[in-house]
């Protein structure tokens, strides 16, 4: 089953949003390989949105490939704090008994910056433009370097640890 995309967004991001849209069509016609590049492509521009990985792990899972389908819906699980939505998610797990042995779980947990005043944010020299208080990014499990950028005000590094599965929330 699909869900709202915006939803699963606390703010507007057209192009992520015009690609979910997209892909929904393309599901909804039976065109799942498109529909998963489709949604792919929206994750590339809104990374956080459990909404998008719900309806990716969907269109793997109606091309009978379980393995890509459960990584999928996992991370929409972490992601995700809406009930409907995690229900949703674990409903697709469940069509996919043991498509992942634990051992080879994916290996991400999900970064909660808080930016204030807003600016750019680096993480791991790849940088964001921060425009609402809070953004959230899948992150590889590990060490990351963060580094603040705003004018008139001073640089700020700092280097944190993410571990599976957790929500890390740096202020």
């Amino acid at each position: 089953s699909q869900i709202s995309f915006a939803q699963s967004l606390p703010y507007n991001r057209n192009h992520a949003i015009e690609l979910y849209q997209q892909g929904n069509a393309l599901f909804k016609s039976h065109q799942y390989s498109q529909a998963v590049q489709t949604f792919e492509n929206a994750i590339q521009n809104a990374p956080d949105a459990p909404a998008i990985y719900i309806n990716l792990g969907t269109a793997w899972l109606e091309q009978e490939q379980c393995h890509h389908a459960a990584y999928y819906f996992q991370t929409a699980i972490a992601l995700d704090d809406d009930p409907s939505r995690i229900a949703t998610a674990q409903a697709g797990l469940a069509a996919c008994p043991g498509a992942i042995p634990s051992a080879d779980r994916p290996r991400f947990g999900i970064l909660e910056l808080k930016n204030s005043p807003l600016g750019l944010i680096e993480v791991d020299n790849r940088t964001f433009e921060v425009t609402h208080d809070t953004e959230l990014l899948v992150v590889g499990v590990g060490q990351h370097q963060i580094n603040y950028h705003k004018e008139g005000y001073l640089p700020f590094a700092q280097t944190i640890s993410v571990e599976t599965g957790k929500r890390l929330v740096v202020d």
